[in-house]
């Protein structure tokens, strides 16, 4: 049972590198890519690297077989004695159960591998060409006949897939050396004991599927039915088979679950395993509606599978609120569970009971998924839309579990698990009380058959005392010692009862949970499978990121963790040589896996979509301020992606990487943001608001990036606004004090105001030149006649002038009265403005503000004269510095030297030194 144990844990990484056998990703052979010269010599190449490996598989293989060989012979000696008769051996059982998946599953991997197996025949096909060179040439060499042996050894048993058939037709019966001679090919007991065996373990595992409480159950049905077929070909050829256990094994169990997720993505179908390996006919089963059977339980599980997830989602909510409120180190201070104060005992089969539960939410929900994904890659049919959320959920509640026992609850499941299993201990020790007594009570000193049953029990009963008061760690050895000295107590004629005997079994079958706790955890929390189906992690990730609802950035983290699984996996292919001069190549399976979850999943699903999400609600944030065509979003009406819990989340670890989203968008606004105000320099504004709003609405920070504020664009030109002088005077207004023209009113949907000062009137004239001044003035003087003609003949109207003249004369009459004081009443100016209204408005304009804008039109006129003298001054003022001081004209000729070249003498040094001094 322990050797079973341990070949269970070595056959992980071995079945690891059967999986992972194919083309090295340094090879870069394209997918879809089978019939190519170029994959063919990389797969042989493979072959020739991974020979060892190979050697190691089919070596292992052997030893499966040689202890399912010693197994069975155990179960055959085991009849022989007076105690074990009636004693079921349910632990050797299942020992043997293990040995035959292992190997099930060793033929399933290598079978399922198209890679593996083109390269195999391949590299048969290179080694036959050699040997037949050898024959030709007439070259004998041992070494390369000894390598031809190996090969037709991995041939006829590992890499043609028939290492399960290969052990259950070895000879069983015991070897001359051997020190058991039972008999097994012609035993009926060990007949009926296997088959005993295989009914008791088939109906235990098969109520467990789908219970509240199934584990591991699955994987161990696999067992049995190969248990069954070991059993069909022991039983010798002339005795008819079981008819209702074949229909039961066909029936019972694959219509409840027609497939089992193996390995990788590989598949178990128990009816087309028994119609292979243990064919018959039984009348009324209809063996041809496999397929048939199949498709309609895909059809049911699709329908009820999202409200199993959710039920599922819901209770492992609930078992982590539970967990954090009774596994905190403040909860367990107390002496008090739900309120009722309780002893220390029941505390912790409480918390381990609560422990074990999230452990078995996590088989169940492990099995579901994979269940549901196995149907639909083995049956060739789609995976709809409406089940990618559910199965996403289902990968963040398994990542969610480990987290809880593995990460934030560890130290109190550590502290707690040695504690547990010594109360286990003490519990499946008390069931035994009775034998106990008896055996106190017997005589063992005497001789005869019953009191040596009696001492036979009482070397049990000490083996099991022995191996369950030991020290807190209970080893597979220990656990399996205590399990078979269980049952050989619990036998029918031992005084033990019924009901003591299922309570040891169901303690024992806790404590070897709790034992393996981490295992468990491991094994059942495992996503290993997600890298077989890496085409939905982009969809996986898209429907994070597009649910409308509400940001699940909580459960980005658990599906990177879930998607990462897969690295020990990774690490074991054998067509890699970490030990070579690459030191790295071990890891290509790796590095090619993190660059497609960071590139092509993360990076596209995520990381561009928000950066374009976040620079298009700035954008438009800030358009809706400026533009009055846009309209403001409504924030509770608006139904776009919530995209602010994406920027703040904490940043993910993708295997030894660390990603933080914020820290990319801030580095793409940044880039952004540079190079667009680098094109379009006038939109520096609109930039600046978008780096400020990014602050406020999403905690960017952007860095500067050391643009100039501003544009180099110099204004309106003094040409055209003389061209247009009539446009000029009517949009601007004139600031007398600080020399400005300021626009009145933008254009719809500008974003500044047009200004003008005295410097850009000035960079105009260093363009254009000085002749330009007075071309501009007498332009604007006969804009200025042209209004002024206006001015008079506004004053000179009849209409006009008889008011003026009313309030002239009334002005005169009473302007020393007290009441006006020598000013003009307001009384009086309102009753004018009214009369001069009576005569006509046209645009909701009276004359008097016609009149009124006119003068404004003729100051702005003379004040863009004003300017263009200052800036005709400025420009001057300016340009004066480059001419020459005449009051200290510099003389050059002491300065010029000689003018001979090559001079010699102490002149023609020191010249030549001059000369060097004005050069430098």
């Amino acid at each position: 049972c322990d050797e079973a144990a341990e070949l269970l844990v070595v056959s992980e990484t071995l079945i690891s590198g059967v999986l992972m056998f194919g083309p090295r990703p340094a090879a870069k052979i394209p997918d879809g890519d089978e019939i190519s010269e170029k994959r063919a010599d990389e797969l042989v190449l493979c072959v020739g690297s991974s020979m060892s490996f190979f050697q190691e598989l089919h070596n292992f293989t052997l030893r499966c077989m040689r202890v399912a060989r010693n197994i069975v012979c155990q179960i055959a000696g085991c009849l022989t004695d007076d105690l074990f008769r009636n004693v079921k051996v349910i632990p050797v059982a299942e020992a043997l159960c293990t040995v035959l998946r292992i190997l099930i599953t060793v033929d399933n991997a290598v079978s399922n591998n198209s890679d593996l197996i083109d390269a195999w025949r391949m590299y048969k096909m290179v080694v036959r060409e050699k040997s037949t060179k050898n024959s030709v040439e007439n070259v004998v060499d041992e070494e390369f006949g000894n390598f031809e042996k190996m090969i037709v050894e991995l041939d006829s048993n590992v890499l043609s897939a028939q290492s399960f058939e290969t052990c259950i037709e070895q000879d069983f019966n015991p070897s001359s050396t051997s020190v058991s001679k039972v008999e097994v090919r012609n035993n009926p007991n060990l007949h009926a004991e296997l088959k005993s065996l295989l009914v008791l373990l088939f109906d235990r595992y098969n109520n467990m599927v789908g219970s509240a409480s199934e584990t591991n159950e699955r994987q161990q049905l696999i067992g049995v039915y190969g248990l069954y077929a070991l059993y069909r070909r022991i039983l010798p050829a002339n005795e008819v088979p079981d008819g209702k256990l074949y229909k039961k094994l066909f029936t019972l169990f694959p219509d409840r679950c027609p497939i089992i997720n193996i390995c990788g993505d590989s598949a178990f179908f128990p009816a087309n395993f028994l119609m292979q390996y243990a064919p018959f006919e039984v009348k009324g089963l209809d063996q041809s509606s496999v397929s048939k059977k199949a498709v309609d339980f895909v059809k049911r599980l699709d329908a009820s599978f999202e409200k199993q997830a959710a039920q599922f989602k819901g209770q492992c909510l609930a078992w982590i609120a539970q967990c954090d409120s009774d596994l905190s180190a403040s909860s367990r201070q107390y002496n008090t569970q739900g309120g009722i104060e309780t002893s220390a005992t029941e505390r912790i089969e409480t918390r381990a009971s609560l422990i074990l539960k999230g452990v078995v939410i996590a088989y169940r929900a492990s099995a579901l998924v994979k269940t549901l994904l196995a149907l639909h890659k083995a049956l060739g049919l789609p995976l709809t839309t409406r089940l990618v959320t559910p199965v996403r959920s289902l990968v963040e509640v398994l990542k969610a579990i480990e987290a809880e026992l593995s990460n934030r609850r560890r130290a109190a499941v550590a502290t707690m698990h040695p504690i547990t299993l010594r109360i286990l201990a003490a519990a499946i020790s008390r069931n035994f009380k009775g034998l106990r007594s008896i055996i106190d009570s017997s005589n063992t000193s005497s001789k005869g058959s019953k009191n040596r049953k009696i001492r036979k029990l009482a070397a049990c009963l000490s083996a099991l005392d022995g191996s369950l008061k030991g020290t807190s760690t209970y080893g597979p050895a220990r656990r399996f010692a205590s399990q078979l000295a269980a049952c050989a107590c619990s036998a029918p004629d031992t005084g033990v009862t019924l009901q003591e005997a299922q309570s040891a079994e169901a303690l024992l079958r806790r404590l070897s949970l709790l034992a393996d706790l981490d295992a468990h955890i491991k094994t059942a929390c495992s996503c290993t499978w997600l890298y077989f189906n890496r085409e939905l992690l982009s969809v996986f990730f898209s429907d994070v990121y597009s649910n409308e609802k509400k940001a699940d950035v909580a459960g980005l983290q658990l599906l990177i963790n879930g998607a990462c699984d897969c690295e020990p996996m990774l690490r074991c292919a054998p067509q890699l040589n970490p030990d070579g001069e690459d030191e790295k190549e071990g890891d290509a399976y790796v590095d090619e896996y993190r660059s497609f979850v960071l590139e092509d999943v993360l990076k596209a699903e995520i990381v561009d979509k928000l950066c374009r999400e976040v620079e298009n609600d700035l954008r438009l944030h800030v358009h809706t301020k400026n533009l009055d065509h846009m309209a403001s979003t409504n924030p509770v009406v608006d139904k776009r992606l919530k995209i602010k819990p994406f920027i703040l989340m904490q940043p993910l670890v993708v295997f030894d990487v660390v990603l933080d989203i914020h820290k990319r968008v801030k580095q793409y606004l940044e880039a952004s943001f540079y190079n667009l105000t680098t094109v379009a320099l006038h939109d520096w504004l609109t930039y600046s608001e978008m780096k400020n709003l990014a602050k406020e609405k999403f905690g960017i920070e952007l860095a500067d990036n050391f643009l100039p504020m501003g544009s180099l664009d110099q204004g309106l030109d003094i040409l055209q606004i003389m061209r247009n002088i009539h446009v000029f005077v009517a949009r601007f207004n004139y600031d007398l004090n600080q020399q400005v023209f300021i626009e009145r009113r933008p254009d719809r949907g500008a974003k500044y105001l047009n200004t003008i000062s005295i410097d850009s009137i000035s960079c105009s004239i260093r363009q254009h030149g000085l002749g330009i001044l007075n071309t501009t003035v007498n332009y604007t003087y006969q804009y200025l006649s042209k209004k002024f003609h206006i001015f008079s003949q506004f004053l000179f109207d009849d209409y006009i002038r008889s008011h003026l003249s009313k309030e002239k004369r009334w002005y005169k009459k009473h302007h020393k009265d007290d009441t006006v004081d020598n000013k003009y009443p307001f009384d009086r100016a309102m009753m004018f403005v009214k009369d001069i209204k009576k005569l006509g408005v046209s645009d909701n304009k009276t004359f008097l503000d016609r009149f009124r804008i006119l003068i404004s039109e003729i100051g702005n006129a003379l004040g863009y004269v004003r300017m263009v003298r200052s800036a005709g001054m400025k420009y001057c003022s300016e340009a004066v510095q480059f001419l020459p001081d005449l009051d200290e004209i510099g003389e050059f000729a002491p300065l010029a030297g000689t003018g001979i070249a090559g001079g010699g003498g102490s002149g023609g040094g020191e010249e030549g030194g001059e000369k060097e001094q004005l050069h430098s």
